[in-house]
C-alpha cells in the first residue's frame, strides 16, 4: 500500500522538484496544525495537497481576478471536502417573489456599520444553511435593535424540521421555524459540529423571532443587490469547484466556478473593483480561509457567478 502510494504520488509529481513540493507541505502541516496517524496517511494527504497545488497554480496563471492558495482543505479528499458544505436542493421556479425592486446605493457593506459578527467556522458538519441563517438573523435583529447578539447554529441544526442537521438543509426553513419559535444564543446552546436532538431546556428564556421572510426574485443581479441594501441575505453557491475551494482575494468570475449550489452563505455587501462589480460574501469556513472568511463574488445577470442568484431569501426580526 505504501509503495502504491508512493509510485502514485511520484508518477504526479514527476515534473516537479519532489524536495520543494514536500517541503511546502510539511510547512502546511505545521501552519495549519496537521497530524496523520501513519506514513500511508501521510502519503495520501501528500498527494491531495500537490494535486491542490496543481490546481491552484493554474487558477493563479490565467490573469483573471482572482488570487488563489492553499487552506484547511487542501490536504482532503473530495468526500472529505463535501462535508463542509450541505445545502438541501431546491427549484427557483414556483417561489413565490416578493422582492423584487431596484437598488438605489452604488455599493454597500453591512461590515462597516457593526452588525455582522466576525466570521465563524462550521467545521466538517454539513451546516453551512444554519450558519447562514443564523447570520442572517443576528444582523435583522442588530438592524432592528442596535443590538448585535451571537445565535446558536446548533438549536437550528438540531431543531428545525424538514432538514437534516450535518447532512444538509435550507436557511429559508430555518426562517419559517422561528415564526413560531424563539432563537437563542450561542452561550445557552453551544455548537458541537454535530446533529444532535433538539434541546428543549435551552430554549428557555429566549425572546428573538422572525416576523417575516422573503425570496428574493431569483437570476436578477439587480433584485438580489436591492436585498442585500436592506439587509445582509442569505445566498446559495457552488463551492465544491477549485475557484471558490481555493480563494484568497480578488473577484471571482467566469464558470469555472459552477452553479449547481450546494452551500449556503450570507452575502453582506456589493460593491465594485477595477471596473468589476462584485458581492461581499461571508462563509463559515472560519477566517484563515478566503480573504479573512470572505470572498467576493462578480455580480453577472441570469444564475450568477457560481449560481449566486439562484435562490436568495431574507428575514427580519423582532
Amino acid at each position: 500500500m505504501k509503495t502504491f502510494a508512493l509510485a502514485a504520488f511520484v508518477a504526479a509529481a514527476s515534473a516537479t522538484d519532489m524536495y520543494a513540493v514536500e517541503k511546502e507541505f510539511m510547512d502546511y502541516m505545521m501552519v495549519h496544525g496537521k497530524n496523520y496517524k501513519d506514513y500511508s496517511e501521510y502519503l495520501m494527504r501528500l498527494q491531495n495537497f500537490h494535486k491542490a497545488t496543481l490546481e491552484i497554480e493554474a487558477l493563479n496563471s490565467e490573469n483573471g481576478t482572482a488570487t488563489y492558495g492553499h487552506n484547511f482543505s487542501s490536504d482532503l479528499t473530495e468526500e472529505e471536502f463535501s462535508q463542509y458544505l450541505g445545502e438541501v436542493q431546491i427549484e427557483s421556479e414556483g417561489i413565490q417573489v416578493v422582492v423584487d425592486a431596484m437598488p438605489t446605493a452604488t455599493s454597500v457593506d453591512w461590515r462597516t456599520k457593526g452588525v455582522v459578527n466576525p466570521v465563524k467556522n462550521q467545521g466538517s458538519c454539513g451546516s453551512c444553511w444554519a450558519f447562514s441563517a443564523a447570520s442572517v438573523l443576528e444582523s435583522a435583529h442588530a438592524i432592528a435593535t442596535g443590538q448585535l447578539l451571537s445565535f446558536a447554529e446548533q438549536e437550528i441544526v438540531d431543531c428545525v424540521p424538514n432538514c437534516y442537521g450535518c447532512n444538509g438543509g435550507m436557511s429559508k426553513y430555518a426562517f419559517d421555524y422561528f415564526k413560531d419559535h424563539t432563537v437563542v444564543t450561542e452561550d445557552k446552546y453551544p455548537y458541537t459540529a454535530k446533529t444532535g436532538t433538539c434541546q428543549t431546556s435551552a430554549l428557555n428564556g429566549g425572546s428573538v423571532h422572525v416576523t417575516s421572510d422573503e425570496w428574493t426574485t431569483p437570476y436578477s443581479s439587480s433584485a438580489l443587490k436591492a436585498s442585500v441594501e436592506k439587509q445582509p441575505t442569505s445566498v446559495s453557491v457552488q463551492a465544491d469547484k477549485s475557484p471558490f475551494r481555493y480563494y484568497t482575494g480578488g473577484v471571482v468570475t467566469g464558470t469555472a466556478c459552477g452553479t449547481a449550489t450546494n452551500h449556503a452563505i450570507v452575502a453582506v455587501g456589493y460593491g465594485t473593483e477595477n471596473g468589476q462589480e462584485y458581492y461581499i460574501v461571508r462563509n463559515s469556513w472560519g477566517s484563515s480561509w478566503g480573504d479573512q472568511g470572505y470572498i467576493k463574488i462578480g455580480v453577472e445577470d441570469g444564475i450568477g457567478v457560481c449560481g449566486i442568484q439562484k435562490h436568495p431569501s431574507s428575514a427580519w426580526t423582532n
